[in-house]
């Protein structure tokens, strides 16, 4: 499976985790000012918002 996902920047990294109503441009506003601070910056859409598709079947992986 695959999580669309978002990395800029260099230095200690930060991980931006939506919330469950929203994707990953919730983040929009945090994720130039991260990067101008010296951050490593992740975003990610979890299954089922924004780019990443639904789980479609019940899978162990």
């Amino acid at each position: 499976m695959t999580i669309t996902h978002e990395v800029a920047g260099s230095g200690p990294a930060v991980v931006l985790l939506h919330s469950s109503v929203c994707d990953r441009r919730m983040w929009d506003g945090q994720w130039d000012a991260l990067r101008g601070a010296g951050y490593r910056v992740l975003r990610c859409d979890f299954r089922g918002f924004g780019e990443t598709p639904a789980r479609t079947a019940l899978t162990t992986t």
